[in-house]
């Protein structure tokens, strides 16, 4: 038997008459609680879900329908709209289009939100004095979230980036959805078997606030708020805050503000060493400097010093020089003066009482000497 295959226009194209010429889907008045609204500026709508306490359903209002409504839409408040369903078919999806909105009151969920943090406000266990201090330097951090996840890899890079030796323990957890209350007080379970983890971190990825359901359950809030190690919450919500947010000793918007503030005294601490390094490099540097330029002024002054007293020692050595040539006797004979010696015994004369007219006398001149006898004798 041969089967038509269609194409996904064709089935997208169906649907769309399905849905949007059914008189059910067309016209119709429904009630919801209002999540997860998100306001376009640009082309003047805004979107938003309607949910009760078992399905939900995105909606859109343009401006033009929003100005006959009675109300501004916001998160939390129960609302009567009017419109019709739209099935666009290039994307599959459907959306109420509403033509009108009025108040009901609030939504059944916000009030049991309140309701319960309330309860749990009252009882202490938002209190700040309950507050476990986050560490400094925590050496070890397990982190509770769905395996293999964004929140988990953006959280892992982040931290590695930033403080790599850091050891993290992934304990998984479902993080939406009708079994994530159970799973997650199961894994915070598992991380008290962890032996000297310093700080755990409940983190997720954004998601709409019925996403966010399962960090609202008072079993789950309880858990956290008594756990015996410090707990960051990191939940992608940037806006509304969930039980466990006000339960945690410390919240964080998103899993990468939470991978910031448990590295972020890594990151200052790394910041401030290598600036006391650089002052460092600095000061040896200026020292060394000034220690080289001390020691050329020594040097300088030192070689300033000793040739003054190298010019007065030459001078005194050139005047002894002088002093001992006058003393040379060959000086003398250059002079013209002679030395007188007895022939044989070569005793110098200095008295004309040591010759008599038989003595036999050697003459000493600069260029040579001579002999002579004495013949005649006569004192001065």
């Amino acid at each position: 038997m041969n089967q038509k295959i269609f194409t996904i226009t064709e089935i997208n194209n169906h649907l769309k008459d399905l849905v949007e010429k059914n008189q059910l889907t067309q016209n119709i008045w429904i009630t919801g609680e209002i999540s997860n609204l998100k306001i376009y500026q640009q082309g003047k709508q805004i979107y938003f879900t309607l949910s009760d306490s078992y399905a939900r359903i995105n909606c859109v209002i343009y401006a033009s329908s929003l100005s006959n409504s009675r109300i501004t839409p916001e998160n939390g408040i129960c609302v009567v709209v009017y419109g019709k369903i739209r099935f666009y078919q290039k994307k599959g999806s459907m959306t109420f289009q509403v033509n009108y909105m009025s108040l009901k009151g609030a939504g059944s969920q916000t009030k049991e939100f309140e309701k319960l943090k309330n309860k749990l406000f009252n009882e202490g266990l938002f209190d700040i004095k309950r507050k476990k201090e986050i560490p400094k330097y925590p050496d070890k951090a397990g982190i509770i979230t769905a395996f293999d996840s964004a929140a988990m890899w953006d959280f892992i890079t982040i931290t590695k980036e930033r403080a790599p030796h850091l050891k993290i323990f992934v304990i998984p957890a479902v993080m939406q959805g009708v079994s994530s209350p159970e799973s997650i007080i199961k894994a915070l379970e598992t991380a008290k078997a962890y032996k000297d983890l310093d700080i755990i971190l409940l983190i997720r990825g954004g998601g709409s606030s019925e996403d966010l359901s399962g960090f609202n359950q008072e079993l789950v809030v309880r858990n956290i708020a008594d756990f015996p190690l410090p707990i960051i919450t990191g939940t992608g919500h940037e806006v509304d805050y969930t039980l466990c947010d006000f339960a945690a000793d410390l919240r964080a918007p998103t899993p990468t503000a939470a991978a910031h503030l448990v590295t972020n005294n890594f990151v200052r601490l790394k910041s401030d060493i290598i600036e006391q390094v650089n002052n460092l490099s600095v000061l040896i540097r200026n020292m060394h400097s000034d220690y080289n330029n001390k020691i050329t002024e020594i040097c300088s002054r030192s070689y300033d010093l000793t040739s003054d007293k190298l010019k007065v020692n030459n001078n005194k050595m050139n005047n002894l020089f002088d002093r001992l040539k006058g003393c040379d006797p060959l000086l003398k004979l250059k002079q013209g003066y002679s030395i007188c010696r007895f022939f044989e015994s070569k005793t110098i004369i200095k008295s004309i009482t040591q010759i008599n007219k038989s003595s036999h006398i050697k003459t000493e001149l600069q260029d040579g000497w001579f002999t002579s006898k004495i013949n005649s004798l006569k004192a001065g």
